[in-house]
């Protein structure tokens, strides 16, 4: 029988959709290192359950979970941790761009900046390597 494969970048897979890492051109998943480097362990399993609602709902309507911060950049909130993200609804994808912990009321204006320098990295990315379309 032939095996399965999951695609490297698959975070969590529901009814509405799909959430992934985005990826760089250099292959790199900034959120996959910070989740695995970087983030406070007990705010992992609420960060996974926030990308299992959105990808089972297409949406998280709790304002304190996530939120649009500018444009089609949007934050996955738990505590301090702040990760960006893009939704195409078209393809019911939620790409995970960069994440950072947050130590004041606004996002600095410099990790705005990265999250939509990461979004169009990610989209040549996509348009260049492949990746889940």
């Amino acid at each position: 029988m032939a095996e399965s494969k999951i695609h490297p970048t698959l975070v969590m897979k529901g009814n509405w959709g799909e959430v992934h890492f985005a990826q760089r051109l250099n292959d790199e998943q900034p959120v996959r290192a910070f989740l695995t480097n970087e983030c406070p362990e007990n705010e992992l399993p609420k960060l996974m359950e926030l990308f299992r609602r959105m990808a089972q709902d297409g949406n998280i309507p709790n304002i304190q979970k996530y939120k649009k911060i500018d444009g089609v950049i949007h934050e996955f909130k738990a505590n301090e941790v702040r990760i960006s993200c893009y939704t195409d609804a078209s393809k019911r994808r939620c790409y995970l761009l960069h994440a950072f912990l947050k130590k004041q009321d606004a996002w600095p204006h410099g990790e705005l900046q990265r999250a939509i320098n990461l979004l169009h990295e990610h989209l040549e990315f996509l348009k260049t390597k492949g990746g889940p379309q």
